[in-house]
């Protein structure tokens, strides 16, 4: 319980000459502004949607979505060299849109990647700061290493070597077989 005494009351009371005799109320303390939750991951069943506004396929979710500030510690100067990378991983795909005002785009079939590394440098380690790189290296000639740097990226990590997994073992070998 917090205790508030207004400057009102107790000049009211001096007026009164009853200062020996205040009361102090308690009151409830209340936040001066509510803080909001971090982002969190969809519930079971709760479908995303992309914040670039495309369409997902039938059964693909998104699982992670955020923007990369290249020329790190002076990021804050990227958006207006046109320089941020934002990226949409679902479970079916890797989007990432660059270049002045986003007009170049990338995309990875998940079933064309070949390993996944992460690597966090020791002072993001040491400073706990949830900073670190997922590598991607994909069967594509022109994308085949592929380096996410941002925030957040440990957990992108497990997340998509979870849907790679999956998207590997739901992958369909067409096979050419005579009956005789």
């Amino acid at each position: 319980e917090h205790f508030n005494i207004s400057r009102q009351h107790i000049q009211a009371q001096k007026k009164h000459g009853s200062m020996e005799a205040l009361k102090i109320q308690p009151e409830v303390a209340v936040p001066a502004a509510l803080l909001s939750p971090p982002p969190s991951p969809p519930a079971e069943g709760e479908i995303r949607q992309r914040k670039d506004g495309q369409a997902l396929q039938p059964g693909e979710f998104v699982m992670w979505e955020d923007t990369e500030w290249p020329w790190w510690p002076c990021c804050c100067l990227a958006p207006l060299c046109c320089s941020t990378i934002k990226w949409t991983v679902t479970n079916k795909k890797m989007d990432k849109q660059h270049g002045c005002c986003g007009n170049s785009e990338d995309t990875i079939d998940l079933r064309r990647i070949t390993d996944l590394k992460y690597r966090a440098s020791p002072i993001w380690t040491l400073c706990c700061c949830c900073r670190g790189t997922l590598v991607v290296y994909a069967a594509d000639t022109t994308d085949s290493e592929v380096k996410i740097n941002t925030w957040g990226t440990r957990q992108l990590y497990y997340s998509l070597k979870d849907a790679w997994g999956s998207a590997k073992a739901n992958v369909a070998v067409e096979t050419d077989t005579e009956v005789a």
